[in-house]
């Protein structure tokens, strides 16, 4: 779980534990929270790739059929919120920046501005 999303895992272990540094405790026992963490937590949805939980998803199934039904006669064709949930963004380049001190955001933010 760590090589896959170590700040997911984190933060998961802090809001669930309260454990703000994994590695003060034994491995074994880290090892035992993580894989006590509920299936809805950051880190086991990064590792089923879901970008919402299964009762969300459950829930934009059953408003999707709904949506069918009340729709049914009509011309107006609305996309369906699985397909939405599900949509995975691979082929698009998500880059994150992150600064060590304000002066570097700032430097940066000027830059942008001088577009």
């Amino acid at each position: 779980m760590i090589t896959i999303d170590e700040q997911a895992l984190i933060c998961d272990l802090a809001e669930v534990y309260g454990i703000f540094n994994y590695k003060e405790y034994p491995v074994r026992l880290i090892g035992t929270l993580a894989w006590g963490l509920r299936d809805n937590s950051r880190i086991k949805l990064k590792i089923c790739n879901q970008k919402v939980s299964n009762d969300t998803l459950l829930l934009a199934h059953i408003a999707d059929r709904v949506g069918v039904l009340s729709t049914m006669y009509s011309e107006k064709k609305f996309p369906s919120f699985v397909d939405i949930f599900c949509q995975f963004e691979e082929d698009e380049e998500k880059t994150v920046t992150g600064y060590q001190t304000s002066e570097d955001f700032e430097n940066a933010m000027n830059k942008i501005r001088r577009m």
